[in-house]
């Protein structure tokens, strides 16, 4: 069996949610109704080398955000798909276009709406704060 070191080395595409994994999961709600989102520029910086570096990196996640969306390209990523309702679903058709394997995939994510995507991939994680199950 590999070690977490050994798996790393298998993973060509790493996938996340958004709120709570690239956010800090608070919204900011503006008077107009307007939700806001914070993220961390250092993350911005890691996603871009991903991108750099030959990696694939999507995005899926069940919220919908146009400054995410915006954002997310200006980093390089061109996979961002929101208003995801079947995670799994999603990331499966994405593994046929480009000819990934699940075994080498690394998803993060924070919430129940994650878990049934993350038990297809080979390395599964989650923010400190994620929810308990």
């Amino acid at each position: 069996m590999k070690n977490f070191k050994e798996k790393l080395s298998d993973i060509r595409c790493f996938v996340f949610d958004v709120d709570g994994v690239m956010t800090d999961g608070g919204l900011l709600i503006t008077e107009s109704g307007e939700q806001l989102r914070k993220t961390n520029i250092r993350d911005g910086f890691g996603l871009a080398q991903a991108v750099r570096h030959g990696y694939y990196v999507w995005v899926i996640s069940g919220s919908s955000s146009e400054g995410v969306r915006k954002r997310l390209g200006y980093l390089g990523i061109d996979e961002v798909h929101m208003s995801v309702e079947n995670k799994w679903h999603k990331l499966e058709a994405l593994l046929i276009q480009y000819r990934v394997s699940a075994k080498e995939v690394l998803y993060m994510g924070d919430d129940i709406p994650d878990y049934e995507v993350m038990s297809h991939c080979a390395i599964k994680t989650a923010p400190a704060d994620a929810a308990p199950e």
